[in-house]
């Protein structure tokens, strides 16, 4: 059995991108620390250009030839209420 049978989905029987997914979370929550503007879950939004551009420079993949980070981007922003807890957690243990 290789990583990728591992980490199928048995439900739904797709194989989950989790490289992928990995670098968009990290991309994500890059994003939310130091960005002024709020991420949006669009194919178009700020976050998604820089989602494809944190994924090229991790990757060295041409960002024209990965368009299909759209459903890992969906997802890491589906996990913001999350992501905000952590942070207000983090502020308030430096205080």
């Amino acid at each position: 059995m290789n990583a990728a049978d591992a980490a199928k989905d048995r439900r739904k029987g797709r194989r989950r991108e989790v490289g992928k997914q990995h670098v968009v979370d990290l991309a994500f929550a890059f994003f939310v620390r130091f960005s002024p503007h709020g991420p949006s879950g669009t194919a178009t939004g700020g976050f998604a250009k820089f989602a494809h551009e944190f994924y090229a420079a991790v990757t060295g993949v041409d960002p024209d030839q990965h368009r299909g980070l759209d459903r890992q981007i969906r997802q890491a922003v589906m996990r913001l209420p999350i992501e905000r807890e952590r942070l207000r957690a983090q502020r308030k243990s430096v205080e």
